[in-house]
């Protein structure tokens, strides 16, 4: 069996997560507990790391507001390419609950990103960003195949 050397590529950055997590609310307990001992994601290759500029992944998880739009702008900018975004819950997605109770809440990450997955929820559960892994997965897969 040969492989070319795109898809051992796209199957080692699939399976080797590097993410930076933009925790803004309460969503960010969810995506916490996915690292923990339960849901476990490193399992599927995914290392937390402290610095924007060390990741590959941004995960966003909960409203982002005007003060916070340029420093979700600036983290996804240190990020090395590929980089790939998902935006987790409900006020990250859409703005949730927020959108008409203040001004200063954005309409959904992807005015701001390029977003590649979304997890709906308010919270959403942790097996919804599992499954939004595994879908980056997938994605990062069906690209090589092109």
């Amino acid at each position: 069996m040969e492989t070319s050397l795109q898809e051992l590529r796209s199957w080692t950055q699939g399976h080797s997560f590097w993410i930076y997590n933009g925790g803004l609310s309460c969503c960010t307990m969810e995506v916490l507990s996915v690292s923990g001992p339960r849901y476990d994601w490193e399992r599927f290759g995914c290392i937390s790391v402290s610095d924007p500029g060390n990741a590959d992944v941004l995960i966003v998880a909960g409203p982002v507001t005007e003060s916070m739009r340029e420093e979700v702008r600036s983290a996804y900018e240190k990020m090395r390419s590929p980089k790939f975004v998902i935006s987790v819950g409900s006020c990250a997605n859409t703005g949730g609950m927020f959108v008409d109770l203040s001004y200063t809440v954005t309409h959904g990450l992807e005015s701001i990103l390029p977003v590649d997955l979304y997890v709906p929820g308010c919270p959403p559960r942790p097996e919804a960003l599992l499954h939004a892994l595994i879908g980056l997965q997938k994605k990062i897969a069906r690209q090589a195949a092109q």
